[in-house]
């Protein structure tokens, strides 16, 4: 009996019976040469979506090229279609981590460049 009774607690661990559980969302990083191959073939990479995650302000004093806006705060109510894929990043990191996280969690397929103070090419800079 008590080896059955371990062999239940075991299963449960295992199975993760527990109401608890956290499902794991794994998000998967892009380089920013695979970004910048990405920008330019763009005609040919309609599938992709390049998201600026950080504030307004931000993505006018610099972002990549064809990438838009769209602030971590307000990624939850984006209305792209869940064909594309998606490629995020931010400033530093953080943010594109946060929106990848709930971009997957949505349904997307996403790829995070991290931060664009890593991104060695040409920015657009809107007045």
């Amino acid at each position: 009996m008590k080896k059955l009774i371990i062999l239940i607690v075991l299963l449960c661990f295992i199975t993760g019976c527990s109401s608890d559980k956290e499902e794991i969302v794994r998000v998967e990083m892009i380089t920013t040469r695979e970004v910048k191959e990405v920008i330019d073939d763009y005609k040919n990479n309609k599938n992709i979506v390049i998201i600026d995650v950080r504030t307004e302000d931000e993505y006018k004093s610099g972002h990549l090229k064809e990438a838009i806006n769209i602030p971590v705060g307000e990624i939850e109510s984006i209305t792209i279609s869940k064909d594309k894929t998606l490629i995020v990043y931010c400033r530093s990191g953080s943010r594109s981590a946060s929106a990848a996280k709930i971009l997957s969690g949505m349904g997307y397929k996403v790829l995070d460049m991290g931060g664009i103070i890593n991104w060695e090419y040409d920015v657009v800079v809107e007045d």
